[in-house]
């Protein structure tokens, strides 16, 4: 069998070396920076990304994610995106205790968590 190496497969192969030699390999926590809690939810679980800046660029420290509970699949999507936010938050209280950190989440409602009487769910609320 000859193997025969087209431009196809060339430039296959040297955007998939690219992207290795870029690694995105998890960095180490620097406790001198500001950490970034980046979280999302979905109809079925919770996940976060734990990060920070070095240089210029984001990158990875950890990641996090869980199934939904019973009860919790009943929340509308904002207590989901509330949820999951506290979770990181607790999750990764051992980088966060103490420390200055930045939250984003894609659900733009959350806003009103920082505004005072803005909140109307009991369950928000705890």
């Amino acid at each position: 069998m000859i193997f025969e190496l087209t431009h196809k497969q060339e430039n296959a192969f040297q955007k998939l070396k690219k992207e290795i030699l870029s690694c995105r390999c998890l960095a180490q926590p620097d406790f001198d920076k500001e950490f970034i809690l980046t979280t999302d939810t979905s109809n079925s679980g919770l996940g976060v990304i734990l990060s920070q800046e070095v240089n210029g660029m984001e990158y990875p420290v950890a990641f996090a994610s869980r199934g939904l509970g019973t009860a919790e699949f009943n929340y509308s999507i904002t207590e989901k995106e509330m949820l999951a936010a506290l979770w990181a938050m607790e999750y990764f209280d051992f980088y966060l205790y103490g420390r200055g950190f930045t939250v984003y989440t894609d659900h733009r409602a959350l806003e009103a968590w920082n505004k005072k009487g803005m909140i109307n769910s009991a369950r928000l609320k705890r």
